[in-house]
């Protein structure tokens, strides 16, 4: 097998920079990496930990992203609304206004904000005022949280339907590769991850114009705007997935070696992607995609089950 000079590498010095990077990565932490993936790889149900604990995880750093940027949004628009006066310490003026997001965002209860901004009611314990909060805020957090919630569960249904209901799959096998491809396929993942991705937008808009109605738009659109555009675009992992660039009708008759399990299927999906057509070019060139597989011989039997050309006119390279 040849070196490939079409593989992808750093330009100078970047190059040395990375690698510098890499060598200063104390060896107890690469051994601990290591003996991760070592235990994890034989764990009998080691897709399902790896779909719930590194797939998934996206959506839930999404909601984090969400309920953040939103609380930061709720206690910017308060300090902005009462700017003018003498406030309390603004220790204590944040910890109010944290109490009054959590509440606006979660429907519980009312605290006005400008209770923050007294030095008589600045302080714990807050007492909940007579007029409700307005429901946009917390619809908008309630909701995505169900959306999120409901696409999880897509997720994971998807999984026991297609290993037929079998726990005890690897997440180096191609079954599960394969299932996570067909999940993304599928309408109900397609319909919710659509409707998140609406929300998100409306989302957006109505919070700009819930500013516009208090007069402060200007100050939305020029400290906050940017930061909710950024966190709809963060859930692109999931609402627009990697689609793999070959055929994987029948990639569950394939093992994988996996280089590790904190990596997610969309960006093994990539590293097969090229492997696979860096071995088209010839046999010489085979060597990405046999580290890849979990027997290096099956490389010849991935090209045939994964590129449609290898199935219907073999390269006599090959």
């Amino acid at each position: 097998m040849l070196d490939d000079h079409l593989a992808d590498t750093l330009l100078e010095p970047f190059d040395m920079i990375a690698q510098g990077l890499q060598n200063m990565v104390p060896k107890a932490v690469k051994s601990a990496k290591f003996k991760i993936d070592a235990v994890v790889s034989s764990v009998p149900f080691s897709a399902i930990l790896h779909l719930v604990l590194i797939e998934t995880l996206t959506i839930w750093i999404f909601y984090y992203s969400v309920l953040n940027v939103f609380t930061n949004v709720i206690v910017g628009a308060s300090k902005k609304m009462h700017s003018d006066g003498v406030w309390p310490p603004v220790e204590q003026v944040d910890r109010c206004l944290a109490e009054h997001a959590r509440r606006l965002l979660w429907i519980d209860g009312h605290l006005s904000p400008s209770k923050c901004f007294d030095a008589d009611t600045v302080e714990a314990p807050y007492s909940d005022d007579v007029d409700s909060n307005p429901p946009l805020m917390g619809a908008i957090n309630q909701g995505c949280i169900l959306l999120c919630v409901i696409l999880w569960f897509v997720v994971l249904g998807h999984f026991f339907w297609h290993t037929s209901c079998r726990f005890w799959v690897r997440y180096n096998s191609g079954a599960y590769l394969q299932c996570t491809f067909f999940t993304r396929r599928s309408r109900q993942y397609r319909w919710v991850c659509g409707l998140l991705g609406t929300c998100g937008i409306l989302g957006i808009a109505s919070t700009g114009i819930l500013c516009a109605s208090v007069g402060i738009l200007e100050w939305y659109i020029s400290s906050q705007l940017m930061n909710l555009l950024v966190v709809l675009i963060s859930a692109r992992s999931f609402l627009a997935p990697t689609k793999p660039k070959f055929d994987y009708m029948d990639l569950d008759q394939l093992d994988f070696k996996r280089p590790t399990f904190f990596q997610t299927n969309g960006g093994f999906a990539v590293m097969l992607n090229d492997a696979l057509i860096q071995s088209a070019r010839g046999a010489q060139f085979r060597g990405p995609l046999v580290k890849l597989l979990s027997k290096k011989g099956d490389w010849q039997k991935a090209m045939s089950i994964c590129l449609a050309d290898q199935k219907t006119t073999p390269d006599s390279r090959v």
